[in-house]
This record gives C-alpha cells, structure tokens and sequence, in this order.
C-alpha cells in the first residue's frame, strides 16, 4: 500500500512515508512491479525498520525542502498558503505544504490533526480524503509511531 499523505512535522508538509507490502497486492489493483517512492515494510513489520525508514524519509525531506524552490499554489485572504515541491525521483508524489496561523491553542491545532480525529477534521482540508486505517502503533528507542494508511478518492482524467 502506497500513499501520499501529509505528516505531522514542524514544516507541515506532506511526505509519502512507507509502502506497506501485502501478501493480496495484486488482489487490489497493485502492481507489485511499479515502483515507488517510500520505503517497503513487509507483511512482517518490524518495529526497528519501521523507525529506520522514518528517520530516512525525514532526512530526505529535511534535504531536499530546505534547498529548493517551494512552488506556491495558492494564498488566501487569512494569510494562509499552500505551496507544492516536486520530488526529483518521483514527481508524481510532490511534497505539499500548507502554512497558517490557526484560530486556537497549539493543542488545539494537534488534536484537530491527531489521526483519531481525521474523519472529521481531513474532509475539511482535502478534499480527496476517502477514510484511514490504521495499521498498529510501536514504540522504538523513545520514537512512537503509528502506522495508518490514509485512502483517497481516485480522479480519472480522460
């Protein structure tokens, strides 16, 4: 399972974090022979791995976000904008930024962007959101992390 997602950091931006492999990919409409930005976690996961593939996603985006130019989407009247940077290896997963200063307390912003809440507070800043799984939560050397999928709508263009 592939997916392009936003994570939480302090940028804000959207990162395609893992690619889970599922012993039925081709049974969903996976080609196991496309490849993909991410990292491959097996069926099998295995919390150490879990971390490293975190820790290397989060060093290529801290690389990369830092030294190029940032396309800007859009800006709006409250000041917010929302800004696209092109991956060099895979141009079709872009990384999404959305900066703003948001109504409310710093926990305020983190509870409307914990997962246990996405099903109501994703639909009202993508569109295309279509549900989360979640995959099972692990704890490494201090890192706690959450494996979640977050499904989106597909758009057929013609």
């Amino acid at each position: 399972i592939t997916s392009c997602s936003p994570s939480l950091n302090n940028e804000g931006a959207g990162s395609c974090l893992a690619t889970l492999n599922s012993p039925n990919a081709n049974n969903i409409g996976i080609n196991s022979d496309t490849q993909h930005r991410g990292k491959v976690i097996g069926a099998s996961i295995k919390v150490a791995d879990l971390a490293t593939s975190y820790q290397s996603v989060k060093s290529e985006y801290a690389a990369l976000a830092s030294n190029r130019q940032w396309q800007q989407l859009s800006s709006h009247a409250d000041g917010s904008e929302v800004s696209l940077l092109s991956h060099p290896s895979d141009p079709s997963c872009p990384y999404v930024r959305m900066t703003s200063i948001m109504p409310g307390t710093v926990q305020d912003v983190w509870d409307f962007f914990d997962l246990e809440n996405w099903e109501t507070s994703l639909p009202k800043i993508d569109p295309y959101y279509d549900g989360l799984t979640i995959h099972g939560d692990y704890k490494h050397r201090g890192l706690e992390m959450k494996l979640a999928r977050k499904k989106t709508k597909r758009l057929v263009t013609f």
